[in-house]
């Protein structure tokens, strides 16, 4: 009885990715470019080390920012 509601389950996955799929052959485009999911670049972010002050933490995002990070993260 188990394998039967998961396969059903299943089934309305597969069935959903066949009519994208089959639609984007149509036009002609991979699935990617139908959905409008392209990207140029992405976001990278710096990881922050283990500083001694506050002043050390304001330069260091300083300079990661000046390099061209679009965030941050700091370990507390």
């Amino acid at each position: 009885m188990f394998h039967v509601v998961v396969l059903g389950a299943y089934l309305g996955v597969v069935f959903d990715i066949a009519l994208h799929d089959g639609n984007a052959k149509t036009l002609g485009v991979p699935i990617y470019k139908m959905l409008g999911a392209s990207r140029d670049s992405i976001c990278a972010y710096a990881s922050c080390p283990l500083l001694a002050s506050d002043e050390a933490y304001v330069e260091f995002c300083k300079d990661r920012v000046a390099q061209g990070y679009c965030a941050i993260k700091i370990h507390p």
